[in-house]
């Protein structure tokens, strides 16, 4: 994983910056705790976990977002593939 800086806090959301500093992203302080869940375990069931234990659900282009900032990164064998969620 890229190095992440939270860069600041308003309103329930962290301003996040990864590959830019030009291009934050704002997260709810919500989605911030279940990041850990994405530990190399296949997606759906990170997104299982997450639901089950936290009650949180997140969308399956939520994901391919936190992926595209660099924030999540795939793991699998095959190199420039992205996770998958059905």
């Amino acid at each position: 994983m890229k190095q992440v800086c939270f860069t600041g806090f308003r309103e329930g959301n962290y301003k996040v910056t990864t590959y830019s500093e030009y291009d934050p992203l704002l997260m709810s302080e919500r989605l911030v705790p279940v990041l850990k869940y994405f530990d190399g375990r296949p997606t759906d069931e990170a997104l299982h976990a997450i639901f089950v234990e936290q009650g949180v659900h997140l969308d399956s282009s939520l994901v391919r977002r936190l992926v595209d900032f660099e924030i999540l990164e795939a793991c699998d064998a095959e190199p420039n593939l992205f996770p998958i969620v059905s």
